[in-house]
């Protein structure tokens, strides 16, 4: 028997050093090009690198996966796009953050915070809905429209409370009207002649 296409076999060859693999790595499996900036490489503690000018992924052996890239990232969804993560998520933006939903948002949590540094808006033309047992505001309330509380829907302006009032300090008005008689002017008359009452 002298050869079988099953052989293999080695044919070595004469290379000058000019023309040699720059950057040859000694232990990784690597397919590059010359200048070593794009590749896919296997590597000896079992990561598969991928790399192409600054963008760089990284899958590990335990299942980690590792992105980065200078420039910007696009990810375009023809479907529906599922994440389902059972540990934590945390997001860092240094610049704005924008989302356009042309449909309904629905978020569920056990507790949530919401801090801005500055201030905080919220535009709802059809009216905003707060289901609570407590609603506790720690700093000055101002309202712009009329307010309707206990049941009663709210005026045109001014406010409209069915229940009681109490307060432990002074309360200020122009009038105060009881039983629809106004307190300013009202008299009574006196049994010794004349009226009483009166502001």
């Amino acid at each position: 028997r002298r050869f079988s296409l099953d052989d293999g076999f080695a044919q070595v060859g004469w290379n000058n050093i000019p023309t040699k693999i720059a950057g040859y790595h000694p232990t990784d499996a690597e397919f590059r090009n010359v200048d070593r900036d794009q590749r896919v490489a296997l590597k000896e503690d079992g990561h598969v690198h991928i790399k192409t000018g600054t963008t760089t992924i990284d899958l590990a052996p335990s299942g980690h996966i590792t992105m980065h890239t200078d420039t910007n990232m696009d990810i375009d969804v023809g479907g529906d796009f599922t994440a389902n993560i059972s540990g934590d998520m945390t997001s860092t933006v240094g610049g704005n953050m924008t989302a356009n939903v042309t449909g309904d948002s629905t978020t569920s949590c056990t507790n949530s915070t919401v801090t801005a540094t500055a201030a905080a808006n919220v535009t709802a033309p059809a009216g905003i809905n707060l289901t609570a047992p407590v609603t506790t505001v720690s700093g000055i309330l101002l309202v712009g429209g009329a307010i309707g509380a206990g049941g009663s829907a709210a005026p045109s302006s001014g406010a409209v409370i069915s229940g009681p009032i109490e307060s432990t300090d002074v309360v200020k008005a122009t009038d105060v009207i009881s039983g629809g008689k106004s307190v300013n002017g009202h008299t009574h008359s006196n049994p010794e002649g004349g009226n009483t009452g009166g502001f």
